[in-house]
């Protein structure tokens, strides 16, 4: 169980989205990472939550950077 959660994010209009990244992982203790992401347009927000020591970090990813690792 994580014991807090950190928002790494630019735009904090994206937090839902953040926040429902990190639930995912909450909720599927055996995950060690999801990418999420919403929207129909060319460039939809992404999420990427991944478990740290006794925290879930949330990252903003951004189209230019390289896609989460599943492990």
């Amino acid at each position: 169980m994580a014991d807090r959660i950190i928002l790494n994010i630019a735009d904090w209009s994206n937090a839902t989205l953040a926040l429902r990244a990190a639930r995912y992982l909450i909720d599927n203790p055996e995950k060690p990472d999801c990418l999420l992401e919403y929207g129909d347009s060319n460039d939809p927000p992404r999420m990427w939550a991944k478990r740290g020591k006794g925290s879930i970090i949330v990252h903003e990813q951004c189209s230019h950077l390289p896609e989460a690792s599943h492990v």
